[in-house]
């Protein structure tokens, strides 16, 4: 939390909010920082035309916190080139389909100039 309030006025800092605690918990801890001016949101919406709920938990939390949200979609068709090269990417053995969703959040942060994303995915395993 300290790295994301030395680093000036830049909005380069993202946190990818699911609507669970654990991103939840994270954006309270943040506001209470008094770090919400410079945070961006990205959460990840499933299908276009059919939004999962967590999306939509997300998307009530940002309103909460009076911050605006950037919700990634699925794209219509993945390849099955773009599915082997990201499960090939880790060091190790993982069959985790979370990863479509984080590459996709990590390529629009990327393009939207994040360069430090914070993320509540693992916390329940604490």
């Amino acid at each position: 939390m300290h790295a994301t309030g030395s680093r000036g006025e830049s909005q380069d800092t993202a946190l990818c909010l699911s609507g669970g605690v654990d991103s939840t918990l994270l954006l309270q801890t943040l506001s209470e920082l008094d770090l919400l001016k410079r945070l961006e949101l990205f959460t990840f919406s499933g299908f276009a035309e059919r939004p999962c709920q967590d999306s939509l938990t997300a998307r009530k939390t940002a309103e909460y916190f009076n911050k605006t949200i950037t919700q990634v979609s699925l794209p219509d068709k993945i390849s099955v080139g773009y599915l082997q090269n990201l499960y090939k990417r880790p060091s190790y053995y993982c069959s985790d389909p979370s990863l479509i969703y984080f590459d996709l959040l990590a390529k629009n942060m990327a393009d939207s100039n994040i360069s430090v994303a914070l993320t509540g995915d693992g916390g329940d395993e604490l």
